[in-house]
């Protein structure tokens, strides 16, 4: 049985530049420490996590996913769902696998359509 963990790159533990960044690497180190077999983060363009019509701080998933493998070793990261909207499809499967090669097979590909209404239609 394998078993992952949520990060964060949003809003909830600081804005970016306060060290959110500086975090979400922590605890993915933290997580491989631990003997989690993946982590997973939100694929947001805007903080889900905040009330409707205001703005939070989020940190954009493929550059997170690609600093959180190159803080860890063993670890499996991908996003919760990658949003088909936010990215031209071919350039995200061009992008996936060169991370994939990077990373010795350790990012996963999940993609999905977006559910946040705000970031639908933002």
């Amino acid at each position: 049985m394998d078993f992952g963990v949520r990060l964060t790159i949003q809003g909830e533990m600081g804005a970016p530049g306060d060290g959110l960044a500086q975090y979400a690497g922590d605890m993915a180190v933290r997580a491989e420490e631990l003997g989690y077999d993946s982590a997973w983060i939100p694929d947001h363009l805007n903080n889900a996590r905040v009330a409707p019509g205001e703005r939070g701080p989020s940190l954009e998933c493929l550059n997170s996913v690609t600093a959180l493998l190159m803080r860890t070793t063993r670890l499996v990261i991908g996003p919760h769902v990658f949003c088909n909207t936010f990215r031209n499809p071919g350039l995200l499967a061009k992008m996936i696998t060169t991370l994939d090669e990077f990373s010795r097979g350790r990012v996963i590909l999940s993609i999905g359509g977006v559910w946040f209404r705000e970031e639908a239609v933002s």
